[in-house]
């Protein structure tokens, strides 16, 4: 397969709120899923439908954290969140139909404090899908995006 150059537009911003109150923030806005719930309606003769609602209930995105970062003499964690949107959607990719009827978007969000405050990122996933001309995947790429860029306005709001 040839390789593929792909202009990202990222969206950032900077702020003065604290380190910790940005991370804090962007946390307690996204949720996390009800393992008991998931694992029981995974396992009951429900719908699709139905694991999808307990699946969506709690999560706006999935977080995890993941690294750690120094700045100066401090270290300062700066989290890196991958976070996971599910969207129904059908569409295609490098030329192979992708017909599930979710999508797996992971998302990349840098939350780190160089000298001039603390600064949050995210590539806008429109950016990667755009090469793919999919209307629907472009449809659930604008949504996805707009949920996060509010997600980040949100946390730097002091």
């Amino acid at each position: 397969m040839p390789v593929r150059k792909v202009e990202v537009e990222r969206f950032s911003l900077t702020t003065s709120r604290p380190f910790e109150s940005v991370v804090c923030a962007l946390k307690s806005s996204i949720g996390q899923l009800d393992l008991a719930a998931f694992a029981s309606a995974s396992k009951s003769s429900g719908t699709f439908a139905e694991l999808e609602e307990v699946i969506n209930r709690d999560v706006v995105l999935g977080v995890r954290s993941r690294c750690r970062r120094s700045k100066g003499n401090r270290t300062r964690e700066a989290e890196d969140h991958e976070a996971s949107d599910r969207q129904s959607s059908s569409h295609e990719g490098d030329g192979q139909a992708c017909s599930g009827r979710g999508v797996n978007a992971p998302v990349t969000v840098l939350v780190d404090e160089p000298d001039d405050g603390v600064h949050s990122s995210y590539d806008r996933m429109i950016s990667f899908l755009s090469l793919y001309e999919n209307p629907d995947a472009l449809k659930v790429a604008r949504e996805l995006d707009s949920k996060v860029e509010r997600l980040l306005n949100n946390a730097a709001v002091e």
